[in-house]
């Protein structure tokens, strides 16, 4: 991918559905998507679209803002360093923590009671990224304001009016059709069913299954003990509310 091309970053925290936004923002424009790094391209699972002719790319990442207080702690391909960005845009996503700790379990073969700890605490493969209070609440609270937010809940429910909605945000005005056709192409399933049809050696079988699962939003409803609920309610109650939870 060419670096000179103007970049579109998409923030969230990991399992989040940050990869599918990547890719449907990128389907809409007609551009290539990728890493938070052109040299982080390749290792990339969202990354695609090498051959289109827009003249933009999306880039995924678990940005954390940078703001000169984060120590080495936070990896470079994980540090926004938003005061030196001209024309840069950038568009953050988060989902309902108690479905990213489901998501999470699922992914790292956690228990959801070890991944609860890690999404709260910010250990074990969250580490590098905090807790999910922690992450939003730098996002909320920065001088940063330039960015299109995203609920993974409303691009579930209405994801051609939320597309059309986060570009018109970012100061871009998508064609109605095109949305509607990136859509379609960027489906759960449809893309499910492609990535498993893919030859690229780099990713498993098993890696496909495991990064996409299901797909779904309020899974905790069915699938969380109560008291667990209760508990993320309890900790993370103030930024769900800002975030619209």
């Amino acid at each position: 991918m060419e670096r000179e091309k103007s970049a579109i970053y998409v923030a969230a925290y990991p399992k989040s559905g940050v990869t599918w936004l990547t890719r449907l923002l990128a389907d809409v424009l007609d551009c290539p998507c990728g890493g938070s790094r052109p040299q982080d391209d390749e290792k990339e699972y969202a990354t695609e679209g090498w051959l289109r002719r827009g003249d933009r790319v999306i880039r995924k990442g678990h940005f954390r803002l940078l703001n000169g207080d984060q120590g080495p702690v936070v990896p470079v391909a994980h540090r926004l360093a938003w005061r030196r960005m001209k024309d840069q845009k950038v568009v953050l996503l988060s989902r309902d923590p108690r479905d990213v700790i489901l998501s999470g379990a699922n992914y790292w073969r956690n228990s959801v009671s070890d991944q609860f700890d890690h999404v709260m605490r910010g250990t074990g493969p969250m580490a590098f990224h905090g807790a999910w209070n922690q992450y939003y609440s730098e996002w909320l609270d920065s001088e940063f304001t330039g960015f299109a937010y995203v609920r993974y809940e409303d691009l579930i429910e209405s994801p051609v009016d939320i597309v059309f909605a986060t570009l018109m945000q970012i100061g871009i005005v998508p064609e109605e059709n095109r949305v509607k056709a990136s859509v379609a192409r960027q489906s759960f399933d449809a893309t499910r069913e492609r990535m498993r049809a893919s030859k690229r050696e780099r990713f498993s079988q098993a890696f496909h299954d495991r990064f996409m699962s299901t797909g779904r939003s309020h899974r905790w409803m069915d699938e969380m003990p109560p008291i667990m609920s209760r508990n993320v309610k309890s900790m993370c109650g103030p930024t769900m509310h800002r975030l619209g939870y």
